[in-house]
């Protein structure tokens, strides 16, 4: 398939003996969010040489880019319930040329060291790096510089944190897609993401296995820092629950053993699903099979 390019900017000359790197993101929707890590990403102490935006649907990405930051935004129009977060990730990864890529879901705000860490971090250790990925309040808002949201953020049990030390995780069910780093000959050994993986759930899990049984190592550190911007969810998530228990299925389906447990048990008792956790089921009950129209990503 052919997408258009809106803008391909000209590609910076690197420090020497530096790796090309670039930083790509998905956004569906969620332009305050996009603009907040635009600007996040034009702050950054080694610059990326490229910015790509794979554009899922909303405004014009141009109107919230900073002045004097240039992007690759690529049109990939989709259904706001079924977002092809896995297809756009292996576009966004495609278009990029560079040797390491970034990615950074819309919702993030780069710390000024991010791109400079995952750089360091690649060399000497090839693989997929995760850097942890601290949850912003309500109240963090455009006045608050990113060097000073260490201590409002708050970060998942068994992700990566400021105070976890360089070390390759066996944990690939832990790795998820909010910040991470890839180089090429890693991400060629992986195959991308899985496109049969649409809309929220699944896709980054899957992506672990298949780091795992491509011998890519997944490393975990303290240094490349991100912040996620607050906004409202659901917990569990019903509004996805249709792409939730068909991604589940497929994940079953490939490795024999279920995602999301947690999300898929608290459908079943809500009624939503019928699911046998030892079985290879997973059903949409009711209203429930019809997908609501999601919140953009």
């Amino acid at each position: 398939m052919t997408v258009p390019k809106r803008t391909v900017p000209k590609r910076t000359v690197p420090s020497a003996g530096r790796p090309t790197v670039a930083v790509v993101t998905i956004a569906g929707g969620r332009r305050e969010h996009l603009r907040r890590q635009a600007r996040s990403i034009s702050g950054q102490s080694v610059a990326p040489d490229e910015y790509v935006i794979i554009d899922l649907g909303g405004s014009d990405p141009h109107d919230v880019l900073p002045e004097g930051l240039d992007a690759t935004v690529v049109s990939q129009p989709a259904d706001p319930g079924a977002l092809p977060l896995a297809r756009a990730r292996n576009t966004a990864f495609g278009v990029a040329d560079a040797d390491v890529t970034v990615f950074l879901d819309v919702d993030c705000i780069a710390h000024p060291e991010l791109v400079g860490r995952y750089v360091e971090l690649m060399t000497g250790h090839p693989g997929v790096h995760a850097g942890p990925v601290g949850y912003l309040p309500r109240d963090a808002g455009d006045s608050i510089d990113p060097l000073d949201l260490d201590p409002l953020a708050t970060y998942q049990p068994g992700r990566p944190t400021p105070a976890t030390a360089l070390h390759a995780t066996g944990r690939v069910e832990l790795f998820w897609s909010l910040s991470f780093a890839v180089d090429r000959s890693s991400w060629d050994r992986i195959g991308g993401f899985d496109e049969r993986y649409v809309g929220y759930g699944g896709e980054d899990t899957d992506f672990g296995r298949r780091a795992m049984r491509a011998a890519v190592q997944i490393w975990f550190s303290s240094g490349p820092r991100a912040y996620h911007q607050y906004h409202a969810v659901s917990s569990p998530p019903v509004e996805h629950v249709a792409a939730i228990c068909r991604n589940a299925t497929t994940f079953h389906r490939t490795w024999g053993t279920w995602p999301m447990e947690g999300w898929l048990a608290a459908f079943a008792e809500d009624g939503l699903i019928e699911w046998t956790p030892l079985g290879d089921r997973c059903d949409l009950v009711g209203a429930s099979a019809v997908a609501p129209t999601g919140r953009g990503i």
